[in-house]
């Protein structure tokens, strides 16, 4: 289970750390009954988590702190599920993760301030969500007031079209809901990232989370579908693409054990890659042809026809590039 933390539980950390991003978020997803309690310019990030140990091959949390509108101070928690299928015990889980946020405030001494949990769901099953309340259905009405009560808000990303993300006013969470998604089938996401590069190139600001988002995708992804969905893209979200694409084969972060990208770069980074004096264009290109990445592909990241890559590997090959490997 813990391999599914990674890549997917970092960038839901990344991107709900980011505190514009979560009160766009809340802001789409809160019914307005909710928001209308919630001062949301007062959201602030809290450095601690209430997954206790055994809750976490389940659940990754982000928490916030908000005011409301009486003055009160309450906990947002955003957590990303980690499971793949539909579970119908979760909401045993989420009761435990309340207990234990409660728990640790009584611990802290801290004046008890209420947690709005909210889960996110990107499975590939569609999930209808299974209350406490009707785990125990059966139970007689006179018993019933021995159940813990208390409500969720469960976002299954699958529960929305398309249409419905592609519509939201906001670009960027339009691009990071839709990249979620479909961040677990990757032949869909590959017919949707030239949407989702196309809507994030539109946002001024937030560069360098639109550099993740970048990366992330292209994690999620094979060099094939990578190559197909960059190629329509205009100069500066390829340059874009490429500045990512360079981050992962320099930091070493692995793709995927079944993409052959992955391998080539942690190959090629146990060799100890050393670029010389060149140019950044050139520097890409070998880099990437050390790692095994296609001159198609290098092409497209460094605006490049097929024929300068190719002239460029072969001086590289005659030793007349001077780059010490």
């Amino acid at each position: 289970m813990s391999s599914i933390k990674n890549p997917h539980d970092a960038f839901f950390k990344k991107m709900m750390g980011q505190i514009n991003i979560a009160k766009m978020i809340l802001r789409t997803i809160l019914p307005a009954k909710i928001l209308r309690f919630i001062d949301l310019e007062t959201l602030q990030e809290v450095n601690t988590n209430f997954v206790s140990e055994e809750l976490k091959e389940v659940f990754s949390d982000v928490i916030y702190i908000v005011k409301l509108k009486n003055g009160k101070n309450a906990f947002i928690t955003f957590l990303l599920e980690h499971k793949s299928f539909p579970d119908i015990f979760s909401s045993v889980q989420i009761l435990y993760y309340l207990a234990t946020g409660y728990y640790k405030q009584y611990k802290e001494n801290r004046k008890l301030q209420i947690i709005i949990p909210i889960i996110f769901y990107h499975g590939k099953q569609k999930w209808e969500f299974v209350s406490l309340e009707d785990i125990f259905k059966e139970v007689p009405e006179e018993l019933k007031k021995y159940i813990p009560s208390f409500d969720t808000l469960f976002v299954d990303l699958a529960n929305f079209s398309d249409e419905q993300l592609e519509a939201l006013e906001n670009s960027l969470i339009a691009a990071v809901l839709l990249l979620q998604k479909y961040a677990l089938k990757p032949e869909e996401l590959a017919k949707k990232l030239h949407l989702i590069l196309s809507k994030i190139n539109s946002v001024k600001g937030e560069g360098n989370f639109i550099k993740e988002i970048i990366v992330y995708s292209l994690q999620l992804l094979d060099e094939e579908k990578v190559e197909h969905s960059i190629k329509e893209l205009p100069v500066s979200l390829k340059n874009k693409v490429m500045t990512a694409y360079e981050s992962l084969i320099k930091k070493g972060i692995k793709i995927g054990e079944k993409k052959g990208l992955g391998k080539g770069i942690k190959k090629g980074l146990s060799k100890g890659i050393k670029i010389g004096k060149y140019s950044h264009k050139i520097e890409t290109i070998i880099r990437g042809y050390k790692n095994g990445v296609s001159i198609e592909l290098l092409a497209l990241l460094t605006n490049t026809t097929e024929k300068e890559v190719r002239e460029i590997i072969d001086k590289y090959n005659r030793g007349e590039l001077d780059v010490d490997i």
